[in-house]
């Protein structure tokens, strides 16, 4: 199985985030994989659901997939991906 997690980048981050809900849970089965460009092949999809983040900040989210082949290095952003939330 291949996990996702999903964190603040920093401790404040972390703590502004909030509660997270992931749907229709907390990582997909590694059935996805490896990706083979076969025709009909639907890619895995994991909504997260931001519960209760601060509002008026801009919060760093750093979303990761985690598997035996997936190589980590948050330096070059290789197995993460980051963006920012920020809600009014």
């Amino acid at each position: 199985m291949v996990r996702e997690l999903q964190q603040g980048e920093n401790p404040a981050d972390i703590e502004n985030v909030g509660p997270v809900r992931y749907y229709p849970r907390q990582g997909f089965p590694g059935y996805f994989y490896p990706f083979e460009n076969s025709e009909g092949y639907l890619s895995p999809l994991v909504a997260v659901h931001f519960v209760r983040p601060v509002r008026g900040i801009i919060i760093n989210i750093e979303c990761k997939a985690w598997a035996r082949n997936i190589h980590h290095d948050r330096k070059e952003r290789i197995g993460s991906v980051h963006f920012e939330l920020m809600i009014d």
